[in-house]
């Protein structure tokens, strides 16, 4: 039986081993090539992405640095605004420093506590408390505060006041101010309740609360008026925006 013919391959696809050889090392080459293209796209790509989230890192430090300044320079105005130009320099930006710290440690905007300053000294840093009866209170200084209630707070928070006439310096008068206004927010539960008991001595106000009798609103209102109309003139806090 005869066998079948193979088929010649053509010439023209016929390859040899050194033609084998060489298209094996091209074909190595080419992916070698693409392999390497592909990986210096993927380092470029880290690389973009990387100087993305380096500008973006660096846009919200800015911002950040930004919201600082107009918050300290809110407190700055508002502050000069009320003492009507009678703080010093060194006073009012001192001044302006602690009520910076104090805001951004508790988180609360600092208007609110110069509402309160207006309400209880006009911004007078050397307002001396008096009854109705015209006789001295023992109240002094921007947040009218006495030099007793002072001492319980310097107590509290471990920062004792040395001398009365030191609650005459505006810094150290809003430092403890502010300390205990805070501590009657947080211990009534309420802004209305802690500014009540600003007011009134946390004794008259827990009396009007065992009684079931109606908290006087007063003080309250007019703080909260105040400070919408410190909050219209230099602008809401920029915090908030977070």
């Amino acid at each position: 039986m005869r066998l079948p013919v193979l088929r010649r391959v053509p010439r023209t696809i016929r390859l040899g081993t050194l033609q084998l050889v060489v298209l094996l090392v091209a074909l190595t080459l080419l992916v070698g090539s693409l392999v390497a293209r592909g990986a210096r796209n993927s380092f470029l790509l880290d690389d973009l992405a990387a100087a993305q989230l380096s500008r973006q890192t660096e846009l919200q430090r800015l911002s950040g640095e930004l919201r600082q300044w107009r918050q300290f320079g809110r407190i700055v105005s508002a502050l000069d605004f009320l003492s009507q130009s009678r703080l010093r320099g060194d006073d009012l930006i001192q001044t302006s420093r602690m009520l910076y710290g104090m805001s951004r440690s508790v988180g609360f905007d600092p208007l609110l506590i110069l509402a309160v300053v207006s309400v209880e000294s006009r911004g007078n840093p050397a307002a001396q408390g008096k009854f109705r009866s015209g006789n001295v209170s023992g109240a002094v200084g921007l947040m009218q505060i006495k030099y007793e209630t002072a001492r319980i707070v310097g107590r509290s928070i471990r920062n004792p006041v040395r001398r009365e006439w030191d609650l005459l310096r505006p810094d150290v008068n809003l430092l403890y101010g502010t300390a205990y206004l805070l501590q009657m927010v947080n211990r009534y539960g309420s802004l209305e309740k802690g500014l009540i008991a600003y007011n009134m001595g946390p004794g008259a106000l827990e009396s009007a609360l065992a009684g079931h009798r109606r908290l006087p609103r007063r003080y309250y209102n007019r703080v909260l008026s105040n400070y919408r109309g410190l909050v219209q003139r230099f602008g809401e806090d920029p915090f908030d925006e977070e």
